[in-house]
């Protein structure tokens, strides 16, 4: 969970400042308005603003991967606190889960070995019964207060019950010895928070197990413990948190390593507590629901926490982690260390989830800039192969007027509605977050029923359909989709032999007009240009242009005059001027000779008149928008005939995003 204020909200499992990463603000509005009315009906009729990226380097390569995103579903109001997920239904909250693909919903439920004692059991019932039935993993987040009553302040943490074996030496000396470290657990210290916690797991375990399958325990607690206990020497005050965490990292370290917590006799006594509590927790909710998954999470490079947990024999599924930008690469931080690699390291084999991830201080610095880092990060992380889920933090904005720099405000994908829910609105991160997801899981399906859609005028079953399912397929496996189109382009071509029968016979194309032009292009390498000219230059075409209404004339106009005005208007829409007409007729048995009707059907193709027309209705058919001048000229500039054209659309990467942006709305109209 993202912190929320350095002192405030005290029944938050933990809080502490995120460093900000100082970009400019760049904020962008976005017209697209959520309310009770239109909730959940966003899916192919607002903007696709901010989705303007090139094709993502993998697609389609990780069937089984997880999309998610945070929200405070359960959590109440409290004075300086509105949540505006309150504002909203479980169901209406679940729609906009549909409406973003995803497969994974992360709540916070705060228990202790009394259960759950913040939010309401009956919500969480219903809104897991809710998201089950949807198709949604709920990730349910324990947090545990194990220092603190219930709804102390922050700065109310307590002692350490240690009971009356505790030896610190000993401590170390069993930590020196890891064949005797296991010890640990049988000091008082241990048993005492392993059973408060295990009554607690029990307790959900048996009332709520059948509806969760995953659970969080605790949140960032290694992050908690060395920003909320200061080491000796640590002359800040009890609330400067951030600097607290600051003088741990310039007088220990990263906190990437046991020992790092055992420094100091306060931090091996929370050390050893925390421990026990997430054990005791696990160990109990599993006596109830032995199906449960577990997931111990932190940020940073507090994987030392990680490492005691192992040493200890805790016992869990899923390694989480906690990720924003401003800390760097995952795989290559701000310290220049691989954090990816340490993970896997500590891991066992176990599966890596980000349970939290999105711009340092969201849209704080602008809203474009954060849906850019966020397709950045989902790049960067769909390609670790160990890392299985991807948690965005989070829906909502939320709102937490107390805070000097509220930055907790801006961390959502949806403005918050202050002060209602008909004020909200989509940011572009909404966008990005959705239609990468299609990308990335369906993009070459997408690609290839658009493909189907508009070059061969197919309207294809998006799913199951055998003909996209193996096209896609070899896209998936590496096959390039330039050398795939070489291939199939001119195989594919019946709906261009068709439409242009249409246009200059004014009549279908037969089975056997349709085999003739499609081997001829195909097997005989014939251009479309040779196609065009072969038709138009035809007797048939001949014969029709004598008797086309607009060549009736007085006086009445030569058969060649007819067949050239016929020519230009159904090329390109105007009629020859006098020069064009004048230099048609230097052909003076057009009645009787083909070659010299296809030499003028040429030279209008060949002509800048037609390429810009054709330029102008290729982009609008295939990228749905005018060709722009730059386009124009840079085609005609370079011009390599009709087929490299289209080729090059289909190539593009405005078509790719195009395609997953169709593909998107017709699964989600399923």
């Amino acid at each position: 969970m993202k912190k929320i204020a350095c002192f405030f909200i005290a029944i938050l499992f933990f809080f502490g400042c995120k460093e900000d990463d100082l970009l400019n603000n760049d904020s962008a509005d976005s017209e697209n308005e959520i309310s009770n009315k239109n909730i959940g009906n966003n899916s192919c009729v607002e903007s696709t603003n901010k989705y303007d990226f090139p094709k993502a380097d993998f697609v389609e390569t990780r069937p089984s991967f997880l999309w998610g995103i945070n929200g405070h579903a359960l959590t109440p109001n409290y004075p300086g606190y509105e949540n505006q997920y309150n504002s909203y239904t479980f169901e209406q909250q679940i729609e906009l889960l549909k409406e973003l693909n995803l497969d994974v919903y992360r709540i916070w439920m705060h228990a202790d070995e009394g259960g759950i004692w913040n939010e309401s059991g009956t919500n969480l019932i219903a809104l897991t019964n809710l998201l089950n039935a949807n198709g949604i993993k709920p990730l349910v987040t324990i947090g545990t207060n194990l220092w603190r009553n219930r709804y102390a302040p922050e700065s109310e943490n307590q002692p350490v019950f240690i009971g009356r074996d505790w030896n610190y030496i000993q401590v170390l000396n069993y930590l020196n010895n890891p064949s005797q470290s296991v010890q640990i657990q049988n000091l008082d210290l241990w048993e005492h928070y392993y059973t408060k916690a295990k009554l607690g797991g029990i307790n959900i375990g048996s009332n709520y197990g059948g509806n969760i399958k995953y659970y969080n325990i605790g949140n960032e607690m290694a992050r908690y413990l060395v920003s909320h206990f200061k080491l000796p020497g640590c002359a800040y005050g009890d609330t400067d948190w951030e600097c607290i965490r600051n003088y741990f990292f310039a007088t220990v370290g990263s906190g990437d390593e046991i020992e790092d917590y055992f420094t100091s006799e306060e931090h091996a006594k929370r050390m050893i507590s925390l421990a026990a509590y997430t054990k005791g927790f696990i160990d109990g909710i599993r006596q109830e629901d032995q199906d449960a998954k577990f997931i111990v999470n932190e940020t940073e490079m507090f994987y030392g926490y990680h490492k005691f947990l192992n040493q200890m024999n805790v016992e869990f599924d899923i390694i989480g982690w906690n990720w924003y930008s401003g800390l760097g690469s995952f795989t290559n931080n701000n310290q220049g260390i691989n954090v990816y690699e340490n993970l896997q390291t500590i891991a066992n084999g176990r599966d890596i989830w980000i349970t939290e991830i999105n711009k340092t201080m969201g849209s704080y610095y602008g809203e474009v800039s954060q849906a850019n880092e966020v397709r950045s990060l989902m790049q960067e992380i769909y390609g670790l192969d160990q890392v299985k889920a991807f948690l965005v933090y989070q829906l909502l904005d939320q709102k937490y007027g107390q805070a000097p720099v509220p930055y907790e405000n801006y961390f959502g994908l949806i403005r918050a509605p202050f002060p209602s829910v008909a004020n909200a609105t989509y940011k572009p991160a909404y966008n990005t977050y959705r239609f990468s997801i299609e990308e990335f899981r369906y993009g070459y399906h997408d690609l290839i029923y658009s493909y189907y859609l508009k070059y061969k005028n197919e309207d294809r079953p998006i799913v199951g359909d055998s003909g996209i399912d193996l096209w896609a397929g070899y896209l998936t496996n590496g096959s390039n989709w330039g050398n795939i189109l070489n291939n199939i382009i001119d195989e594919d071509s019946r709906y261009f032999v068709q439409t242009t029968f249409d246009l200059l016979l004014n009549r279908p194309a037969s089975p056997s007009d349709i085999s003739y032009y499609i081997g001829q292009m195909s097997q005989q390498n014939k251009t479309r240009e040779w196609f065009i000219s072969n038709v138009g230059s035809s007797i048939e075409f001949f014969n029709n242009a004598q008797s086309a209404p607009y060549n009736n004339l007085i006086p009445p106009l030569s058969n060649s005059v007819k067949f050239i005005r016929h020519a230009y208007k159904k090329l390109v829409d105007e009629f020859p001027d006098t020069q064009e007409l004048n230099a048609a007729l230097a052909y003076s048995d057009l009645p009787t000779n083909q070659t010299s009707r296809a030499a003028i059907i040429t030279q209008i193709l060949n002509s800048n008149k037609y390429k810009v027309k054709f330029i102008n209705e290729q982009f609008s058919y295939y990228l749905e928008r005018p060709a722009q001048q730059s386009d124009i000229n840079g085609y005609i500039n370079n011009w390599n005939g009709q087929k490299s054209l289209i080729k090059s659309l289909l190539m593009s990467d405005e078509f790719w995003r195009q395609s997953v942006v169709r593909g998107y709305c017709v699964r989600q109209n399923l």
